[in-house]
């Protein structure tokens, strides 16, 4: 029992240090975590795990991937590994339909899903246990901040009014960045001000979308 505890704090104080790297890209530390993490799987997946009977077990239960993780799969995917999948699925679907048996849409239960879900929930557990820390704050306070949907969820799981309101201060802080830096790109698109150059609201349109809606479809390179 020791010896499990041991590991398991041994894997979040991993986990944590990750989030503080993370912190340093310009997007969301959570969309950009989860993403590579689905990057890592989907890569032991098409290299290590495309005969693991369990592995095949869930695909052919799911139908494969969802489409987003499908996508993802033309992407980065190997593709004999993808064939010999959905070859697997083919014959099933084709089957069900012969002998017209119910099925499930493609997807439910997409093994990436059930993975990103997992990873998801681990790096925010991680981020609400140390947000009441000073040291962690600050730099937090200086990073790019959450996406609107990791700042809801866990604005709702913070448990003390005082830290909840200092995380408010920090997406309001962010969010008014943004603001400011999108004016700017406006305004020098009125013909008064062109000759005034782009400077780094250039990709104000771009980080605003991560912003709000978040960043899972993309790696988090410095944009």
């Amino acid at each position: 029992m020791g010896k499990e505890k041991q590991r398991n704090e041994s894997f979040y104080d991993s986990s944590y240090f990750e989030l503080l790297e993370a912190m340093k890209e310009n997007t969301c530390p959570v969309c950009f975590l989860i993403k590579k993490s689905e990057l890592s799987f989907m890569d032991t997946l098409f290299y290590e795990l495309v005969n693991d009977p369990g592995v095949r077990e869930k695909l052919r239960k799911s139908y494969g991937f969802c489409p987003r993780h499908a996508t993802l799969a033309k992407e980065v995917g190997k593709p004999l590994g993808i064939a010999i999948i959905y070859e697997d699925i083919c014959s099933i679907l084709r089957e069900k339909i012969e002998k017209g048996a119910e099925i499930s849409y493609p997807g439910k239960g997409c093994p990436v899903c059930r993975f990103s879900d997992e990873v998801e929930e681990r790096y925010i557990s991680i981020f609400l246990k140390n947000f009441p820390e000073k040291d962690f704050q600050n730099l937090y306070q200086q990073s790019f901040g959450l996406c609107m949907q990791h700042f809801l969820v866990i604005c709702s799981r913070l448990a003390r009014e005082e830290e909840k309101e200092i995380f408010k201060q920090c997406q309001l802080h962010t969010l008014q960045e943004h603001l400011f830096q999108l004016q700017e790109f406006i305004r020098k698109h009125d013909y008064r001000f062109f000759y005034e150059g782009f400077g780094g609201e250039s990709t104000s349109w771009k980080k605003v979308v991560d912003k709000i809606v978040g960043n899972k479809d993309e790696t988090g390179e410095k944009k």
